[in-house]
Parts: structure tokens; C-alpha cells; sequence
């Protein structure tokens, strides 16, 4: 059994020393040499280290005998890891998704806790964060000569983003023929895995009170984002299917219900008209 806890700041540098030998050994052939120093000056930054060391970024590690086999590295807001190692003898023993379960429990205390967590993955850890439940946002990317695949984890639903609604409620609905955008929508959407939802399949579901359990931190999630995120039909179409729903419609999403609250009161003002009458009498229902 590994000992597993935030890590002390006379650590640090032995923490960052692991981090940099196991890039090189297992990442580093997947950049350009360009890519290879970008993260070398990264991971030796002066304002990544002081972060650490200071505590103001949290570093969460597993620890064997005292040493460490394994860290993961968060910026200041504790929503974006930007560091996952873990020692060549370790890996595939389950110490890298050990320490994000220890970080998220601890995460899980703050006030507020977060909502969903990013990283960037590096072509090499693609299918592990995969398997935990991150989701991409985009296709690979490449900035700096670093190549990456933008990811988001939505707390509330963890792994569950690799299942479908249909297997997650244990309900298999019948097929239904009617030519009909939304049922025909519908039906396809609950069928794929979460992770693999368009925006357009998240309104369409939200809109039906579909899954909401499982969607609106979906939802949420795109409307944090941007409030009003045009995503078929016009600016803030989205926002306005959420904003339909009763208070009844978020007995299973509490901390989705104080985000968009939040949001509201955050963006109350930017909204149009129609918007912000359907927010007022969002925020009365709910008072």
C-alpha cells in the first residue's frame, strides 16, 4: 500500500526531477526538439516551483518506502492539472488514478468544490485520462511545439462519461420511427457514451428533461463557459432550456443548481431581454 498526501515543499525538487526523467524516457519522442525544451523550461520554472513549494499550487504524490513513485500537479485554481507522472516501475498499478482520487476527495472539501477539472494530454497519456473519464474538448492541438488534446473531467459524473444514458439508467427505450427531429435526436443521443455528445444533443436532451441527472452538469458545464453559448437556433438557446426547468428538474443536481445560479447573477446583466425575464423567474422559483 502506497502512502499517498500532499506533498511538502523540500519535496518539490525531487518531485520535478521525476517528472522531467519520465517525460524524456516515455513523452519526450513524441516532440520536436523545439517541444523537448518548452517543457524542460517549463518544469524548471522559477514561478512553477515557487508555486509548489509555497503550496499556493497543490501537488498531490504516492509515496513507496519514502520515496516518491508518482505526482500530479494543479495550477493555483485547483480546476487544471498541469503535471501527471509517475515512475517507470509503477506504471499500470494504478498509482496515477490512486493520487486523482486522493485529489479530487480533497478537492471535494473546498467551498465552493469544483465542477470539472481541465489538463492538456500529451499523446502518450491520452488513453489513460480516457479510461478515467476526461473528455475532449477538441482535436489535438499544438502550441509552442508541445502537442496536446484538450480535456475536461465533470466531477459530478466521473467515469460515468464513458457509458450511455441508456445503460446508465438501465432503460432501453424502444425504437420510435416518427419523423421527428427531436425524438430522432433523442433516441441516437442516448445510445452514445457521454463523453460523446455534441452541445446540440446536450440542449436537446436538456430541453426534454432527458438523462438530467447526468446531462446538466454537462450543460452547466458549456454554460460556465460562456452563459450565452449559441448552439443552434440563436445566442443563449442553451441558457434557455435550462432555464426552463423547475426546481423539481435538479433534486439530483444540487451543485449544478448553485452554479447556474451563479452564473445568473454573474451575467445577469449581458442578457437579452426574453433571457433575463426566464432568469428572474428562474432565481424566484428557486428562492
Amino acid at each position: 500500500m502506497y502512502e499517498i498526501r500532499k506533498i511538502k515543499s523540500g519535496e518539490v525538487d525531487e518531485a520535478l526531477e521525476l517528472a522531467l526523467d519520465v517525460f524524456m524516457e516515455f513523452e519526450a519522442s513524441d516532440y520536436k526538439p523545439e517541444g523537448v525544451e518548452t517543457f524542460k523550461s517549463f518544469v524548471r520554472g522559477e514561478e512553477l516551483i515557487n508555486g509548489f513549494k509555497s503550496g499556493t499550487s497543490p501537488m498531490y504524490a504516492a509515496f513507496d518506502s519514502g520515496n516518491i513513485i508518482g505526482l500530479i500537479g494543479m495550477r493555483p485554481n485547483k480546476t487544471h492539472i498541469n503535471l501527471v507522472f509517475v515512475k517507470k516501475e509503477y506504471h499500470r498499478k494504478g498509482v496515477a488514478t490512486a493520487i486523482f482520487r486522493y485529489l479530487l476527495d480533497d478537492l471535494l472539501r473546498e467551498d465552493p468544490a469544483p465542477s470539472e477539472i481541465t489538463l492538456n494530454s500529451s499523446p502518450y497519456g491520452l488513453p489513460f485520462y480516457l479510461h478515467l473519464g476526461f473528455v475532449p474538448q477538441s482535436d489535438e492541438q499544438e502550441a509552442d511545439s508541445i502537442r496536446f488534446t484538450p480535456m475536461k473531467y465533470y466531477v459530478a459524473l466521473g467515469s460515468a462519461v464513458n457509458k450511455s444514458l441508456e445503460e446508465l439508467e438501465n432503460s432501453f427505450w424502444e425504437h420510435n420511427d416518427f419523423n421527428s427531429y427531436v425524438v430522432q435526436t433523442v433516441q441516437a443521443a442516448r445510445k452514445k457514451p457521454l463523453r460523446e455528445l455534441s452541445n446540440e444533443e446536450i440542449r436537446v436532451l436538456t430541453g426534454q428533461r432527458v438523462g438530467l441527472k447526468y446531462i446538466l452538469p454537462m450543460a452547466v458545464a458549456i454554460l460556465k463557459n460562456d452563459p450565452l453559448a449559441e448552439i443552434r437556433f440563436f445566442e443563449g438557446d442553451l441558457l434557455e432550456c435550462v432555464l426552463s426547468l423547475s426546481p423539481a428538474d435538479w433534486k439530483d443536481n444540487p451543485n449544478e443548481l448553485r452554479g447556474i445560479i451563479s452564473i445568473i447573477r454573474t451575467n445577469r446583466a449581458s442578457f437579452q431581454e426574453e433571457i433575463a425575464d426566464l432568469a428572474d423567474r428562474f432565481l424566484k422559483s428557486t428562492e
